[in-house]
Order: structure tokens, then C-alpha cells, then sequence
């Protein structure tokens, strides 16, 4: 394969994005003063303790919305990309429109960073008062609006992979085509939750249970290029979803064409069937008499690799729509060491902050991105540079 056939393949039809969330988790650092009885008066010595753990200043209940938001953009890119790096690749044409959905995305963030900065004296005030027995220890361990203030960030890094030599452009090519592999994986897992969602024990479906596998469809179609083997999936798709009712609930034939439709997603050897042109929709048919009817019988998704079916279709509303598709301190998502070595050069970062020091509790919070309030401004999309990628990339 030449330079030219790499550069008009898989690699330059994907975009990586980073998503980098900075949240602080309302805790500070336990000091020896916090403590009132250790073993015969006296704490162990701090060569045999090390830490004295944490302790919550507010309730942790305030901190809820930046998660949400964070799941929000995660949503996003879990649903039209595949895992790469420490981030998603996804297809390059959608990313202008997925970029302005996480500027938005990043732009709610900053807004509920600066309502809690305006409550954040009520809550540490509530929280000590309704913790009488330590509201002292809460009380002075109160951090300053602007240090408070430096442990929330949002943003992302977007990107594209430059290869330096020929022969890197091939690895490069192969590395990324194995994507596919993961994409059906995580599709599999995400069919799992959603068939055990919307299936498991019911007889009816509506056209919003068809619009959710739709919306599987559409991350398939957009990262097709990266195997031959995902199109017999879409056609599958394809061909089911046309054959149902248009509006209202339906049960019958089509629910079962429909419910062995995801359940085929859900399970890899089915899936291989149709890949390998082994199964077809009539035969899809005499499967759904075999659907599982209890919960026993479902595999269970892996949590840790899926979002939520239904979280996710609901945050993925938006998106779509404008598309016209048919636990120390704080909490970071940042490039990761090693991912930052296979980049050599990136230009553009969506952020609503800038990097400063602090210094306040270094052995328990290590904290160090971060903005006052005066510095939040909205980002706004900018250009996907090139990435340079040499003999720093694993393959």
C-alpha cells in the first residue's frame, strides 16, 4: 500500500477527540486535629498511616450536574465513534457538528461551575450545620472561591493522526482497522443493556424503540469504512427497520423481527452470521421464538465499557437531530502520559481554563488545572490540527 492509498483510507477519515472533564469532589484531606480517639488515645505514627483519608466539606449532592454533564459528552462520542487512545475516533465528517454540540456541552459546564462558585458559602455552611459534631473541622477546612474554582475544567483535544513515514502509515492503517473489531464489540455490549431495556419482558415496541436501534445504525454507517464486515449489519438493520409500523405501539410479527434484530447485535456468533451472510432476516424470524423471557437468560453488559443504552440515546437526541440522521479531589480525563508521547505536535484545545499552581493539600489533592471565575469565557470550535505520530505510536 502506498503513502497516497493509506492517506485516502482509514486514516484520514477519522478524528480523535479527547474529552478532558477536571471535577473537585468536595473533600479535603483529614489532619491528625480531626480526630478525637485513636487506639489508647494516640493515632498510629504517620510512617504506619500514611494518609488519614478525606473528609467531605460539602454535600456531594451539588457536585451531581457536573457529572451528568460529563456523562452527556462521553454519550456524544460513545455514539457515532469507537474507543482510541484516551479518547474516541470518529468519522471526520461528522465532526464539525459533533465539536459544536461539546462546545455546547463544555459551554453548560462552565455555567454550572459559575452557580456553584455563587452558592459555594451555602453549601459548606449547610453541610457543617447539618454535621454539628464536625462542623469545626468543616468550617476551617473551607477552600477559597478561586481554589475552588481552579479544581473544575472542560474542554477536549481534537486531532488528526499524521503518520511521518510510509512505513507508519501502514501500521498506522492497521492499527486503526482493528477498530472494527472494538466497534462491534462495543456495539454488541451496548444491544445487551438496550434489549434488556426495551425487550425483556414486554410484547410491544413503538417508533421510539426503532429509533434507538436506528440509532445504532447510524454509528455503524459512520465508521463503516473501517470494514467491509460492518455493512451486512446495516443492511440487516435496514431492511428490519423499514418493515415497521411508522407510528403508535405493534406487537406481533414485527416486535419479534424487531427484538431478534437487537438481540442478534447483543450476541457475537449471531452477529458473525450475518456478517458471513450465514443468517437472514427470515431466519432471524424462527430465532425470536427462541428469545430469552427472564432476566437469567440475558448476558450482562460490561459497565465499565458501556454507557447506559437509555442515557445515551437520550443525550444523543440532539445530535442527531441537527445531523439529520435517518476519586481523589478531583476527577480527570486528561491524555494520558503515554498518549501525549505518540503526539508529538497539538494545537488546539477547547477549554474553559488555563493551568494554574496550587499547593493546598498536595499529599491527598493533587490538583492543578483549574480558572477563577473571572477567567470563564465560552469556547468556541476551531480548526483539527494534524498530529505528527513516529516511533512513539504502539501498535
Amino acid at each position: 500500500m502506498t503513502n497516497q492509498e493509506v492517506k485516502t483510507s482509514i486514516i484520514h477519515r477519522i478524528v480523535v477527540v479527547v474529552p478532558e472533564f477536571k471535577q473537585w469532589t468536595g473533600t479535603r484531606a483529614m489532619h491528625e486535629g480531626d480526630f478525637r480517639v485513636g487506639t489508647n488515645g494516640k493515632l498510629p505514627p504517620k510512617e504506619v498511616t500514611r494518609s488519614l483519608g478525606l473528609k467531605a466539606i460539602i454535600d456531594s449532592v451539588h457536585l451531581r450536574e457536573f457529572d451528568r454533564i460529563k456523562h452527556r459528552a462521553e454519550a456524544l462520542l460513545a455514539g457515532c465513534g469507537v474507543r482510541y487512545l484516551s479518547g474516541w475516533a470518529i468519522p471526520d465528517d461528522k465532526s464539525a457538528q459533533v465539536l459544536q454540540t461539546l462546545d455546547r456541552i463544555v459551554a453548560s459546564y462552565i455555567d454550572a461551575k459559575t452557580m456553584f462558585l455563587l452558592h459555594y458559602d451555602e453549601y459548606v455552611e449547610a453541610w457543617a450545620q447539618k454535621n454539628p459534631s464536625f462542623a469545626d473541622g468543616i468550617r476551617n477546612s473551607r477552600l477559597s472561591p478561586n481554589d475552588v474554582a481552579s479544581r473544575f475544567s472542560a474542554g477536549y483535544e481534537a486531532f488528526r493522526l499524521q503518520p511521518v513515514t510510509d512505513e507508519k502509515a501502514v501500521a498506522l492503517e492497521q492499527s486503526l482497522g482493528g477498530l472494527a473489531g472494538e466497534l462491534l464489540d462495543d456495539v454488541s455490549q451496548c444491544a445487551k443493556t438496550f434489549f434488556r431495556e426495551s425487550f425483556l419482558g414486554k410484547d410491544r415496541a413503538n417508533r421510539k424503540t426503532v429509533n434507538a436501534l436506528l440509532r445504532i445504525r447510524e454509528r455503524l454507517n459512520g465508521l463503516s469504512f473501517l470494514s467491509k464486515d460492518i455493512l451486512p449489519l446495516i443492511s440487516l438493520i435496514d431492511e428490519v427497520a423499514a418493515a415497521m409500523p411508522k407510528e403508535g405501539y405493534f406487537g406481533g410479527d414485527a416486535f419479534w423481527k424487531l427484538s431478534s434484530v437487537v438481540q442478534t447485535l447483543a450476541d457475537k456468533t449471531l452477529m458473525e452470521g450475518i456478517i458471513r451472510r450465514q443468517v437472514s432476516v427470515e431466519g432471524l424470524a424462527e430465532h425470536s421464538t427462541a428469545m430469552p423471557t427472564t432476566e437469567t437468560e440475558v448476558p450482562e453488559a460490561n459497565e465499565e465499557t458501556v454507557v447506559s443504552q437509555s442515557d445515551l440515546l437520550a443525550d444523543m437526541d440532539e445530535f442527531f437531530e441537527e445531523t439529520a440522521v435517518g476519586n481523589g479531589d478531583e476527577k480527570s480525563d486528561a491524555l494520558s502520559d503515554a498518549d501525549r508521547q505518540t503526539v508529538v505536535t497539538l494545537e488546539h484545545e477547547s477549554s474553559d481554563s488555563q493551568p494554574v499552581t496550587n499547593d493546598d493539600d498536595k499529599t491527598v489533592d493533587d490538583n492543578t488545572d483549574g480558572a477563577s471565575a473571572s477567567e470563564m469565557t465560552s469556547p468556541k470550535t476551531q480548526a483539527i490540527p494534524d498530529v505528527d505520530v513516529g516511533d512513539g505510536m504502539y501498535f
